[in-house]
């Protein structure tokens, strides 16, 4: 009896220490340290995408590197083709057409002849055969109502145009921005038309070369 009791607390104490290995095991599998390898994970390619992206810095007042500047188109139409609007010409004038259709024309040097319109085209007319600068406001590419004119030569001589004025027995010609120019040994026939617009051509300083009347005063 003794060696059967002494067989069974064996057994029962060999059982006590399998099952002590068992968790044993278990603990020690936890402190064990897990895989560091690689898990796949499927490629949706948002990360490559992302890494290509180079991002720019920005500074104050900079726009954003993929704005491009723009420039506003501007206009190609050249300097000899007139277009509507305010303009100058220079050249000779003439009075060309019959007795009851005349018009004032300016003959630009190497261009086409351009019709001068409006009131004061007539007075340009009384200066036919000089050299004169017209401004005012284009109507097409053949006419030019006038608003400005100033005679410049007659003859291949310089010439100034303006009102006449006598200053204390003195001639002097008021050009239209105010100025005052003396007029030296002016010819008598000349004296009779104060208050008119004339030109005068050559040094005033030295007298008249020519001269003529614009408009008469009012």
């Amino acid at each position: 009896m003794k060696r059967g009791a002494i067989v069974v607390v064996a057994v029962i104490a060999a059982c006590a220490r399998k099952v002590d290995s068992v968790d044993t095991s278990r603990s020690a599998g936890d402190s064990v340290p897990r895989s560091t390898a690689p898990i796949a994970v499927p490629d949706t390619g948002g990360a490559a995408r992302t890494d290509s992206i180079v991002k720019t810095p920005r500074t104050a007042g900079s726009r954003p590197p993929d704005r491009a500047e723009r420039t506003t188109p501007t206009s190609n139409v050249p300097p000899s083709t007139p277009t509507a609007g305010s303009d100058t010409l220079r050249g000779i004038i003439a009075i060309v057409g019959t007795e009851h259709e005349k018009q004032v024309i300016v003959r630009p040097p190497g261009a086409r002849a351009v019709t001068l319109t409006g009131p004061r085209a007539l007075v340009v007319g009384r200066t036919s055969g000089a050299d004169v600068w017209v401004a005012g406001t284009r109507g097409d590419r053949n006419s030019l109502e006038v608003t400005r004119f100033a005679v410049r030569t007659v003859d291949g001589i310089a010439a100034i145009d303006g009102t006449l004025a006598d200053d204390g027995g003195r001639l002097v010609l008021v050009t239209p921005d105010g100025q005052r120019h003396s007029v030296a040994n002016p010819p008598e026939a000349l004296r009779r038309h104060v208050g008119a617009r004339v030109w005068i051509s050559g040094n005033l300083n030295q007298g008249p070369v020519s001269y003529g009347i614009i408009q008469e005063r009012p």
